[in-house]
């Protein structure tokens, strides 16, 4: 389904990627999708939404593990490390 954020990403991905900079790109762009296929949709033109998500993403050229995470709308994403939050996420607020 075109909107449906997981097959969007999955449909953009190449089937090995460890370039972290086109895994963002690329996520930017099934983010945008979305967000046009909601605004082309006037049964939802008074609806909101929100995603938080994040992607653990192992390396095999670095061997390093790599967190990405994003949020679109009013929410977070925050991290407990020895029982302190850690933001891992900015709200941005958009003013039109």
């Amino acid at each position: 389904r075109p909107e449906n954020l997981y097959y969007k990403f999955q449909s953009l991905l190449p089937k090995s990627v460890n370039n972290l900079e086109v895994i963002i790109k690329i996520l930017k762009e099934a983010i945008s999708h979305i967000d046009q296929c909601v605004l082309e949709n006037k049964s939802l033109m008074y609806q909101g939404s929100t995603i938080t998500l994040a992607i653990l993403h192992h390396c095999s050229s670095t061997c390093q593990w790599h967190l990405i995470t994003a949020n679109l709308g009013d929410s977070r994403a925050v991290l407990c490390r020895k029982g302190q939050p850690v933001q891992l996420t900015e709200q941005i607020i958009l003013v039109f």
